[in-house]
This record gives C-alpha cells, structure tokens and sequence, in this order.
C-alpha cells in the first residue's frame, strides 16, 4: 500500500517540477515577445502555458478518478460486507481513508487552480523585469551606464522667442 503513496510523491515531485519550469518559461517568453514583438515568442509562451495546464488538468483529473474509486468501494463495502475477505476489507477501509492529492512535498497542490497562480507568477515575473530595466534608464532614455547628456531641468529656463 506504501507503493501508492510513493508513486504520489515521485508523479508530484514530477508535476511540480514542470509547473515550476512552466511558469518561468512562460514569463521569459511572454518578457521576450513584449521586447520585440517577435512571435515565435509567444509562441513558446502559448506552449508554456499549455504545458502547465495539461500538468494541472492531470493532477486535478487523478485526484476526482480516486475519489471516484473511493466511493464505489465504500458503496460496495457498505452492501456486500459479509461476503468480502477480511484481507480485502483492511484495504477496502486504507483506500477510503486515504486522502490522496498531487501535492509536491505538501507544498502546492497540483490542480486545476494552478493555472491562475501560475498566470499570475508569470504576470509578476513579467512586471519585475520591467521595474528593473525601466530602473536603468534616465530621463534623457539613455542607459544608465553611459552619462547623461541632457540639459539639467529648472523651473526658470525663459523660453526661447
């Protein structure tokens, strides 16, 4: 019975990795594509975020299948207790305690609500990088590494007529 519950931390290990990658994938892309508007960009992003949703679809889907499966050996249980062997009823009652759910060291759970956490790291990954490289250039729009070569700014400049 132990080998269900390692099959759930190597499959979430698994899915956890993939979302993790996912989403960084997706926010390089989508930062690369507002960059330069180049569609294969958004391309990879697209399959970024498919590979996170099908990650997540899986995840969401296992955990329903179970729970299903959990309910038809608790009905069966229930109606044909006095013909079912004592070995099967101690796994009978494990599978209907077990709350099994694609979780990744317990950390996030894998379902379908990872799809908007993973949007919305990607968003934030995305607003990031734009705070920083908006922090690199000056008012005259040069990089901050080379000098500024504007005038300086005053309130009283007259001018010119």
């Amino acid at each position: 019975m132990r080998l269900f519950d390692y099959y759930s931390e190597i499959g979430a290990l698994y899915a956890g990795i993939c979302v993790v990658m996912g989403t960084t994938a997706m926010a390089q892309h989508l930062y690369s594509f507002v960059e330069s508007w180049h569609i294969p960009s958004l391309l990879n992003a697209f399959s970024s975020w498919y590979w996170i949703s099908l990650t997540s679809i899986l995840g969401n889907s296992m955990q329903e299948q179970i729970l299903k499966g959990r309910e038809e050996v608790r009905n069966t249980l229930a109606s044909e207790r006095s013909q079912i062997n004592t070995d099967l009823i101690e796994t009978a009652k494990w599978m209907c305690n077990w709350e099994w759910k694609l979780a990744p060291y317990n950390l996030f759970v894998v379902n379908n609500h990872m799809i908007i956490a993973a949007c919305g790291t990607a968003l934030t990954q995305i607003i990031f990088l734009f705070q920083l490289k908006m922090s690199e250039v000056t008012t005259c729009g040069v990089n901050r590494t080379s000098p500024c070569e504007c005038p300086p700014l005053t309130c009283f400049n007259p001018p010119p007529h």
